[in-house]
């Protein structure tokens, strides 16, 4: 069965929604079968992934809710009606852009087997590359249990964030080595991993396409007069600005106050036995309002500085603070770890050509790490994982 799926063919089992089995080959008195696309369910995948992004590329509902809503649509699993564990299936089954991965688990102890023993088997996609990631980011931004990804882990300074600028490709950038090593490249994984070269191939110099991001930051995102234009909203010192930023706060406590208030009827629905502890979807529905609650007391913390002595606030000194602090820590070159850190903060794109280079990032991470006391120190995001796993103080859900 390996030997078969090396050979891209199909193991037998049932193909995901959007697919249907075909004899390939037959050789002998055996049916080497692949997979097609069936153009029915297909455009049910298609739905689920286009109405979980929604039409400002923000989640426009929860999994929960998304499930709720195709059924009441009248779709359907092939005759079952969605659950959340279904529809969060098709959201992160990488099949459905052309890669599917046969021998991930052990059959005897029934855990997953590591990524590199994995079978990757060639499939028609129904879902494009930048539509998935999207999907996966949205997922990865409402998880606070997170596994950290491969991206994250990877050394490479722009791992997860490169793009293909090429005309009418979206691929996503990956590393590649040339003579043994002896060069690296980001190349277009169209290329390398669906063997599709639409874009024409795109090779370019790591070394170089890292140095000039890292330039780019330095020199342009991190002069102060720069920060000033971005961050100009939150250098208002107008009557009118503050009065605005109280308004904002009021509205924010008040939807605070809704969070508290879901949570804690969510404790109380456990307490009086109406939902089990143990269910999964109460667990990301508590994870959900928790998350909510955290970037609601940012928000307002943020406000209430802005609007608070005029030493708390954020001011032209502090933009040159944590300008020159920030530069200092891009270019240690003894810390290449924490370099990649604070380039994947304030990154979000990178899309590469060999002539140009696109770099693209949130100004809210800028507010952030702007407003937290000690603007030497810019915030750095990672993840962290078995940390206090058994318990002590950070309370879990119990039966």
């Amino acid at each position: 069965m390996r030997r078969n799926a090396e050979d891209g063919f199909w193991n037998g089992s049932q193909p995901p929604l959007g697919y249907e089995t075909y004899t390939a080959e037959i050789r002998g008195k055996k049916h080497k079968k692949k997979i097609r696309v069936v153009t029915s369910e297909a455009a049910t995948v298609e739905y689920v992934y286009g109405a979980y992004v929604g039409a400002g590329g923000k989640a426009s509902m929860g999994i929960g809710k998304l499930s709720q809503h195709l059924n009441e649509k009248g779709l359907s699993y092939r005759g079952r009606k969605f659950t959340p564990a279904l529809v969060h299936t098709i959201l992160t089954r990488e099949t459905y852009v052309g890669r599917h991965y046969y021998n991930t688990k052990d059959s005897r102890t029934n855990t997953k087997r590591p990524r590199e023993e994995w079978i990757e088997v060639e499939v028609p996609a129904i879902i494009s590359e930048k539509t998935f990631d999207k999907v996966q980011a949205i997922l990865k931004s409402r998880n606070p249990k997170m596994t950290p990804a491969r991206s994250h882990s990877s050394p490479v300074l722009l791992s997860g964030l490169g793009r293909c600028g090429n005309p009418g490709c979206d691929g996503t950038m990956m590393l590649m080595n040339g003579k043994g090593g002896q060069y690296r490249y980001y190349s277009c994984s169209n290329v390398r991993r669906k063997k599709d070269r639409t874009c024409g191939g795109n090779n370019v110099p790591m070394q170089q396409v890292d140095n000039a991001v890292v330039e780019v930051l330095e020199q342009r995102l991190l002069d102060p007069v720069r920060l000033e234009k971005l961050l100009a909203q939150l250098l208002e010192r107008s009557a009118g600005a503050d009065a605005k930023r109280k308004r904002d706060i009021v509205t924010l406590r008040n939807e605070r106050t809704a969070a508290d208030t879901a949570i804690q009827r969510l404790f109380e629905s456990i307490e009086a036995g109406l939902v089990d502890s143990k269910d999964k979807d109460l667990k990301k529905r508590l994870a959900g309002h928790q998350s909510r609650r955290a970037a609601l007391d940012e928000e307002i913390n943020l406000l209430e500085r802005q609007c608070g002595s005029k030493g708390d606030r954020i001011d032209r000194d502090a933009l040159a603070a944590f300008a020159a602090g920030l530069k200092k820590k891009l270019t240690d070159p003894d810390n290449p770890a924490l370099r990649k850190n604070y380039v994947q903060a304030f990154v979000s794109e990178v899309v590469m050509t060999k002539e140009q280079l696109t770099v693209r990032g949130p100004v809210a991470s800028l507010v952030q790490a702007v407003c937290t006391p000690g603007a030497d120190t810019a915030p750095v995001r990672t993840s962290m994982v078995n940390w206090r796993a058994r318990q002590d103080s950070n309370l879990q859900l119990q039966a």
